[in-house]
């Protein structure tokens, strides 16, 4: 019942279109009238150095590269016994990591409200076994009743090893 109440509660939210793009950046704009109300960039992504991350696209020489192409997937979830619509998104071509936005209420997609808005980034840096993200993950509600994405290691892990891994990310952190 608390999940039928809040799925009756969203029907009233401001729709919102989410799209990943090679500008690196995931974007959310009112389906109303098109204006942007989203745009995140995975941190991995950010660089100064020349050939590097979004600093590159500044780059006179700039050729094209992936960067936030992963199709968005977006779940309703239980979390500290609140249900919240997240957003999970990845780089696919782009980079070896994955990100989770909380697209519960749009009306709170400010500046000031990013660290609320970014749940958390799961990328190479936090396990070298993790490639190239081209699958979507899965969400699953675990035995321990958290839960979590789960999804395959993806293509060139930078661990080397060639096997294939599975994760699980408790998407509680």
């Amino acid at each position: 019942t608390d999940f039928e109440a809040y799925l009756e509660s969203s029907k009233t939210r401001t729709k919102v279109l989410y799209v990943g793009a090679n500008d690196g950046m995931l974007h959310g704009f009112r389906a109303s009238d098109g204006e942007e109300v989203l745009a995140y960039i995975p941190s991995n992504l950010f660089s100064t150095a020349t050939g590097q991350g979004l600093h590159y696209l500044t780059d006179p020489t700039y050729r094209h590269r992936f960067h936030v192409d992963l199709e968005p997937a977006v779940f309703d979830v239980q979390l500290a016994g609140v249900w919240r619509t997240l957003l999970v998104g990845g780089q696919r071509a782009g980079g070896r990591g994955y990100f989770a936005l909380d697209v519960t209420d749009p009306s709170q997609f400010t500046a000031t409200n990013a660290n609320n808005i970014a749940k958390w980034e799961f990328t190479s840096a936090n396990d070298s076994d993790l490639g190239y993200t081209f699958n979507p993950p899965t969400l699953a509600k675990m035995e321990n009743d958290k839960w979590a994405l789960v999804f395959g290691n993806g293509y060139e892990d930078v661990g080397g090893t060639g096997s294939a891994k599975l994760f699980i990310a408790y998407l509680d952190g």
